[in-house]
């Protein structure tokens, strides 16, 4: 199971929801078979607990200014996360 959306993107502080992945079957030469893909069923339970956790209106506001923080934190640190994301698509070119 994995989680809904991107959790990075939350940097922390969004809710993170479980999805069930696509299915995705490959032939012999591991090329995706796109027209067998399988939607599995998912649980809904998870994400309308979280999206009534988040419509309460102190709850919003803690995660809209902890979402905030985070953003700025991030940000304070943006030239060392720019050179880690250089570096990694760097690495990508010499493979």
């Amino acid at each position: 199971m994995l989680s809904g959306g991107l959790p990075e993107a939350g940097l922390g502080v969004a809710a993170v929801c479980p999805v069930q992945p696509i299915e995705i079957s490959v032939d012999d030469e591991g090329t995706p078979c796109w027209d067998k893909r399988r939607y599995p069923k998912q649980y809904l339970h998870p994400w309308v607990a979280a999206i009534k956790h988040i419509t309460q209106r102190q709850v919003h506001a803690d995660i809209s200014c902890g979402g905030r923080r985070a953003a700025h934190a991030f940000l304070a640190h943006g030239e060392h996360h720019m050179q880690i994301l250089l570096e990694w698509i760097q690495a990508l070119d010499r493979n």
